[in-house]
């Protein structure tokens, strides 16, 4: 779904419904080919599978698209996940986005790969399982020093309903960390999760934050 906006009309937004090989549902990825470092604040209109919008449902994005929490770099991307609540939420097949508000950062970061953001186990290796999940492996493949602002998610049981196995499964709660993740060029780290926040979530997301506007 393209992204609407007089300012930038060469920007775009892709949303999938669907993760394909157990990937998340409902994301977001903003594609930025301009020489500019960005900082969009977007709207989120939920569509029918034809294109209707959809009356009475918000959309709440995790890790702050919608905010102007995140900064898209020059020449890349950024990752967010949606929410969709209220009557109807579960025939959202597609959004319509706008731009709001959309200003550019200087001086230019720099930063064309975007973070990498993994779960880990207590060996910092990738994990999918959240029994298994003690810790956020956060990676930057960039030759300049990047700022990270990091989400971890809940999502919903597994659809058993035979009327919803078609339907995506929606983030049911998140968390963002406290601090933003500081990462040196060419450098990663791991965050451990405190004890309480163990077992719940399922997945994490990783962004670079708009508050480091340097």
């Amino acid at each position: 779904m393209g992204l609407f906006s007089k300012k930038q009309p060469q920007l775009s937004v892709a949303y999938t419904a669907r993760g394909a090989g157990g990937g998340l549902d409902q994301l977001v990825t903003m594609t930025n080919p301009t020489d500019d470092d960005l900082v969009p604040t977007l709207r989120f209109r939920p569509l029918t599978a034809y294109g209707q919008e959809i009356p009475g449902v918000t959309v709440t994005s995790v890790q702050g698209l919608d905010r102007g929490m995140l900064k898209v770099p020059a020449r890349s991307t950024a990752r967010d996940l949606l929410r969709f609540d209220g009557p109807g939420c579960r025939q959202v097949c597609h959004v319509q986005t706008e731009v709001l508000d959309l200003f550019t950062v200087e001086p230019v970061s720099g930063l064309t790969i975007p973070p990498t953001v993994v779960m880990v186990d207590l060996d910092k290796l990738a994990v999918a399982d959240p029994e298994n999940f003690w810790g956020i492996g956060v990676a930057n493949d960039n030759e300049e020093p990047m700022r990270v602002r990091v989400s971890v998610v809940e999502l919903e049981p597994p659809h058993t309903d035979r009327k919803l196995r078609k339907a995506s499964r929606q983030p049911v709660d998140w968390g963002t960390l406290e601090g933003d993740v500081l990462l040196e060029p060419k450098s990663h780290d791991v965050v451990w999760l405190p004890d309480e926040m163990r077992g719940r979530y399922h997945a994490v997301l990783g962004g670079v934050t708009a508050l480091d506007l340097g």
